[in-house]
């Protein structure tokens, strides 16, 4: 009696692992995908996380307080930003998104990858003052945001060739 509830504990788990499995296989304009309920505008929210994640909003002009220069150069060496388009490629999440945004209009997928590729605080330069709220950014945090919005739409154009139809230019 032991022994089959071994067995059937094992089975289950097996099983478990082989549907998991199966699902993460996927495209990303299966049934599944389309069924998380993501949405094309999520992107925008999708870059914004990832940003406020590796670039530290900038509160005031000590290093403590805002993302350096010398933050910008350990985020390049690290290579910060293809990692996290890397991960993005394999999150079910950021291919949802992309699927959403792969079922809208091509002028429609162009309008949102060209402002997502772009998010960014404005910097301190910009809006003529330093801000304390985290509303505005130092120019090389700015710059690492841009960096990380630019290789996540990449990302998303590259999901979007892969699992297009034939004959259908993005």
């Amino acid at each position: 009696m032991k022994m089959s509830i071994r067995m059937l504990r094992c089975v289950v788990l097996l099983g478990a692992a082989l549907v998991g499995c199966g699902l993460a296989q996927q495209p990303p304009n299966s049934s599944r995908a389309a069924s998380t309920g993501a949405r094309a505008e999520d992107l925008a929210r999708y870059i914004r996380d990832e940003q406020s994640r590796h670039v530290r909003l900038s509160r005031g002009i000590y290093a403590y307080q805002c993302f350096t220069d010398d933050d910008l150069r350990k985020f390049r060496a690290a290579r910060t930003a293809e990692s996290v388009a890397q991960a993005a490629r394999r999150s079910p999440r950021f291919r949802a998104i992309v699927a959403a945004v792969a079922t809208l209009s091509v002028e429609q997928q162009r309008s949102i990858l060209s402002d997502a590729s772009q998010l960014a605080h404005p910097t301190w330069e910009e809006l003529g003052r330093i801000t304390r709220d985290g509303s505005g950014q130092t120019v090389a945090g700015a710059t690492a945001e841009r960096e990380l919005s630019e290789v996540l739409v990449k990302a998303a154009k590259e999901i979007m060739a892969e699992s297009a139809p034939a004959g259908r230019n993005q």
